[in-house]
């Protein structure tokens, strides 16, 4: 027996303006989420205008300024951000330019949304929280894997006690990576992070469900299916996880392989009253446990995920509501990706560097779902 239900008005719920000015908005980068963010912006209910862009390809970015209207572009991101009419400012830049940008526009006064990694050491990551306990800016790390409709279907139940206590959570994100170093080579020039620049999906989504890690245990493969990325460094994950709240996990990042015929992204939870795989779940309260899969509208790629995550962003910012990704969870992803390397150098299980928190930084909603 299966059941099917549509779940989509929970997620209606929009940013509306109430008549305040929209928040001025500069983009910086031209890439595929980019565009995802500069196609949300056009919605008015995402709370923003968009002011000016910011990118180094020139055809690309004249080609994007014209396709979005966008009367102001450069290549200077510091030019972008020292518009008075700048008031927010999303990056979209290689990984290793986060900092220096956050940097940037935080001290000249600005709200950020930055896509993930927030950053790519723990110590830039500490360096962002100070600056955002000096500015008394806002912060939103866009982690999409959190703001997929199926994911935040799974929130929902379990924030209703629906599942019951947490006792195991899976995640997966496996990508052949080939056309993705095709499109942009710097992430194999650089080379590519993948605990933290990839792994970060499904380590904060899992998070998000199960809250701090205390420990993981972590091997690495290189499979040498892409020869540009380097022999000597791991291009696949496996990882187990013990939470701080008794829960455990594992967490898979598989990225030199064949694409295969699974999800790219996948959620999986067990708790005491029920469990979870994907978009499919099963209530041991239900006679005859059939599974129920719940059926949501399609959508092209990130682009709604980068919608909700910008109605959130412009809420914290208007309002001081929390958003579920914030730079306190991007500062916890990071130093769980650091404990995966560390423990698949070491072979020993290993303790993320614990995330000093200062008193006035906003927390999000991360890891309330553990406490049922």
């Amino acid at each position: 027996m299966k059941a099917v239900f549509t779940f989509c008005q929970w997620f209606g719920e929009r940013y509306q303006m109430n008549g305040a000015e929209p928040i001025g908005l500069g983009v910086i980068g031209v890439g595929n989420i980019a565009r995802d963010c500069l196609q949300a912006v056009q919605h008015p209910e995402t709370g923003f205008r968009l002011v000016g862009l910011c990118g180094l390809d020139e055809a690309a970015l004249a080609r994007t300024a014209a396709e979005f209207r966008v009367e102001y572009v450069t290549a200077r991101y510091e030019a972008l951000i020292a518009r008075p009419d700048v008031e927010a400012v999303a990056i979209y830049s290689p990984d290793v330019l986060h900092f220096p940008m956050i940097e940037a526009a935080l001290r000249a006064g600005k709200d950020v949304v930055v896509t993930k990694p927030m950053v790519v050491s723990s110590d830039e990551a500490d360096r962002v929280l100070r600056l955002l306990e000096e500015t008394g800016r806002t912060l939103l790390v866009g982690e999409t894997s959190r703001y997929a409709l199926y994911c935040q279907a799974a929130r929902r139940l379990v924030d209703d006690g629906d599942l019951g206590r947490l006792v195991f959570g899976e995640t997966h994100y496996v990508h052949d990576m080939r056309p993705v170093f095709d499109k942009t080579p710097w992430r194999y020039l650089e080379p590519k992070d993948f605990p933290i620049g990839s792994m970060c999906h499904p380590i904060a989504l899992l998070g998000w469900f199960l809250g701090d890690v205390e420990e993981v245990s972590a091997y690495g493969v290189n499979s040498g299916v892409d020869p540009r990325y380097p022999a000597d460094t791991p291009d696949t994950y496996l990882v187990n996880v013990r939470f701080a709240n008794g829960a455990i996990g594992r967490i898979l990042g598989a990225f030199g392989i064949i694409e295969p015929p699974l999800p790219m992204e996948t959620l999986r939870l067990f708790g005491t009253k029920g469990s979870l795989v994907h978009d499919q779940v099963v209530f041991d309260r239900i006679p005859g446990k059939p599974a129920v899969t719940f059926e949501h509208a399609a959508e092209r790629g990130h682009d709604g995920e980068v919608r909700r995550y910008m109605e959130e962003f412009a809420r914290e910012i208007r309002e001081g509501v929390p958003s579920s990704s914030s730079a306190v969870d991007g500062a916890k992803t990071v130093a769980v990706g650091e404990a995966i390397k560390e423990s698949v150098i070491s072979g020993r299980p290993v303790a993320p560097r614990p995330v000093s928190v200062p008193s006035t930084v906003a927390t999000s909603q991360a890891g309330a779902a553990a406490t049922h």
